[in-house]
Order: C-alpha cells, then structure tokens, then sequence
C-alpha cells in the first residue's frame, strides 16, 4: 500500500483489478510532456469564459475549435475579390491537456477562470490553430463523452443566417 499511496495511475484502473507498478506515475511523468499523445505537439492559445463553454471543459474532454474571420478583400489591377465574414470548423476532435497551469481537473472549485488552454495537436493542426488564433476570433465547442466523429462543414456567412427581406438598396 505505501508504494502506492501517493502516486497517480497511467490509466483507468477498474473495480478489483491488481495494482501494478508499471501502470504507476512517478512525479517524473506529471510533466506536460509525458501526457501528449504521440504524434502530437501541446499547443496553448489564450482563452475566456466565452471561448471555453462556460468554464465546463477539464483536462481530458475533446473540443471542436470554430474560428470566425473578418471581411477580407484582395485586390489587383484587373479584379478586386471580397470574402465575406465567415465562421468555420477549422479543427476537430481535439484533446484538451490542460487549462491553465493544471493538467488535471481541480477538486477544489477555481476562484480565477483560467486564460489558457493546451491543447493535442500535429503539426498541421497546429499551423492551422495558430493562424485561426492570429486571423479571427476562437471558440471552442465541447464534444460528447465517446463522441470522436468528424463532420465536414461549409462554414457559415451572414446569408446563411439572415435573409434579404426587407432589404432597401439607396443610390450613392
């Protein structure tokens, strides 16, 4: 009992099960690093109480990421392009290692939201992460406990929400 009060398990352990040594954490293994999946790079963005449903989402739950970007306009001799302001899935099924300094969920309940979220991601997640974070504004949405499916989207713009009705055009 002594070896292992104290020390966390690497995995769900279930009701009567033995206890082994190898399925142990020692205080070496509580790094962040330890917990990324292989494959994956923790990446962290800055978050609010909007952005993380409420405070509802723990180390451990999945999140979709949605980001919504602006107008933008390219424009060149012959044409000029308008992309309206649009929202849109830009990942899924993504692993939430840690919210703020915590890689665990806090029995005590926290005075301060967290600012941060760490997240599982490759490298091309990452990329798009970064750019979706430094272009337009996040928000993550919480997926269902065992819900890992991927859903291919459009995105959203302004049409797709309002209609035209009642919509006056006045020459300049």
């Amino acid at each position: 009992i002594n070896e292992v009060m104290g020390k966390r398990a690497s995995d769900r352990i279930i009701q009567g099960e033995q206890i082994l040594k190898d399925r142990l954490i020692g205080e070496e293994k509580l790094l962040l690093s330890y917990a990324v999946p292989e494959g994956k790079r923790a990446v962290t963005i800055n978050v609010n109480e909007a952005t993380e449903v409420g405070d509802f989402i723990r180390p451990g739950d999945y999140v979709d990421i949605l980001a919504t970007f602006d107008k933008y306009e390219i424009e060149d001799n012959r044409q000029k392009i308008v992309y309206p302001r649009t929202s849109k899935v830009i990942l899924q099924n993504i692993l939430v290692l840690g919210m703020g300094q915590l890689q665990d969920v806090p029995e005590e309940p926290r005075t301060e939201l967290p600012k941060t979220v760490t997240l599982a991601v490759t490298l091309q997640e990452a990329e798009r992460l970064a750019l979706g974070e430094e272009m337009g504004i996040l928000k993550m949405a919480l997926r269902r406990v065992g819900d890992h499916d991927i859903v291919l989207t459009q995105g959203v713009i302004r049409e797709d929400l309002v209609t035209d009705r009642g919509k006056v055009v006045l020459p300049k």
